[in-house]
């Protein structure tokens, strides 16, 4: 039996029906019809700094990548990535430059911001950026540790809130992940599984930097758009499932064996309570890029078509993981479809699905 067929087959974990039931939130428009569905303008996304290739990054850390080491590298199935340039302020000014390039002459009234870290530990990155979508007073939201599932969250939020949102999501992490590989590196000592360095190490070479932004509006405004239903999610069904998937306060990640499994046992208990028996409804799966196995994982579960999470493949090959960047990138890439949905999976333990319509 190989690995991926016993993650599949693994034992579950128990839930108890009241507590799946509490930590279930389906969303009340999930029975909306499309012509009163909200709108995704101005999707915009971008690979921030130099491209790193994962050969380059293995002959840098070379002396202290094991065999077995090079070899989980390479399952990861990132060829290549983007790390920012390290700078004073140098997120905001990121940030900055792509709120301009979104918003053209857009007014909007809100601005929600999601990120992972910024240039300063408080204020958020949201009250940096304020300055920069013009002189008509915005309501102003900065969440931060939403990870993965940034996208879905922000599109939660922003259907509770009155007028058009500039929605801002921060996907650089290489300030957290590369520092601990050069902290690694300056070791010199080879890296073993099951040690704690270990996942820092993965860490290091899965994840790339970028972000995105867009507008949501209740409006449509051109063909481009995208019309979304964000019909539910599932956080935390036992109590410390958190601790399967965390970044401590140093910055310092951690992650089990066990957090992808729990990952498909939350996605079975949303989609028992949305009623979803299986995703050949939709045209295309836009899944997170955690890594190749997760989706390798998700494509043998759900008995889903290469060319369903093509794009997703594509994304984690050239971008690596972005965090909470990732599904919008992967939205971008994805070629013609009219229905597609969104599994946005995070720490937490999270897992959000949102239906999305390409209105083009």
């Amino acid at each position: 039996m190989s690995k991926l067929s016993s993650i599949l087959s693994a034992k579950r974990i128990v839930f108890k029906d009241k507590e799946v039931k509490a930590r279930v939130l389906l969303s009340p428009k999930a029975d909306s019809q499309l012509d009163s569905l909200s709108c995704i303008q101005n999707l915009t996304t971008k690979s921030i700094g130099t491209k790193f290739t994962t050969q380059e990054m293995k002959e840098k850390a070379s002396a202290i990548l094991s065999p077995k080491a090079k070899v989980h590298i390479d399952r990861l199935g990132v060829k290549s990535r983007y790390f920012a340039k390290a700078g004073h302020e140098s997120i905001t000014e990121y940030c900055r430059q792509l709120v301009k390039e979104t918003l053209e002459d857009h007014k909007v009234t809100n601005l929600v911001v999601a990120s992972e870290i910024s240039d300063y530990q408080t204020p958020g990155l949201a009250p940096l950026l304020v300055n920069s979508i013009g002189d008509n007073f915005v309501n102003v939201f900065n969440l931060q540790g939403t990870a993965c599932s940034s996208m879905p969250k922000t599109l939660k939020l922003c259907e509770n809130l009155k007028g058009d949102t500039l929605v801002l999501i921060n996907g650089i992490t290489s300030p957290m992940y590369q520092k601990t590989l050069d902290d690694l590196i300056q070791k010199n000592e080879t890296v073993v599984s099951k040690s704690d360095d270990w996942v820092a190490l993965i860490f290091a070479f899965l994840f790339g930097d970028g972000i995105t932004s867009f507008i949501h509006s209740d409006t449509a405004s051109s063909r481009h758009d995208y019309k979304f239903k964000h019909l539910g999610q599932i956080t935390n069904i036992n109590t410390y499932d958190y601790k399967n998937g965390y970044v401590d306060n140093q910055l310092f990640p951690h992650a089990s064996k066990n957090i992808m499994n729990i990952a498909l046992q939350y996605t079975d208990a949303l989609m028992e309570k949305l009623k979803i028996e299986n995703l050949s409804d939709y045209d295309k799966i836009i899944l997170h890029t955690g890594r190749q196995k997760i989706i390798d994982a998700y494509k043998q579960k759900y008995n889903l078509d290469e060319s369903q999470v093509e794009s997703s493949r594509f994304v984690l090959e050239h971008y690596g993981n972005l965090t909470g960047c990732s599904l919008p990138f992967v939205l971008q890439n994805t070629g013609d479809f009219k229905k597609a949905l969104m599994i946005g999976i995070s720490m937490g333990v999270s897992v959000d699905m949102v239906e999305v319509f390409n209105s083009e």
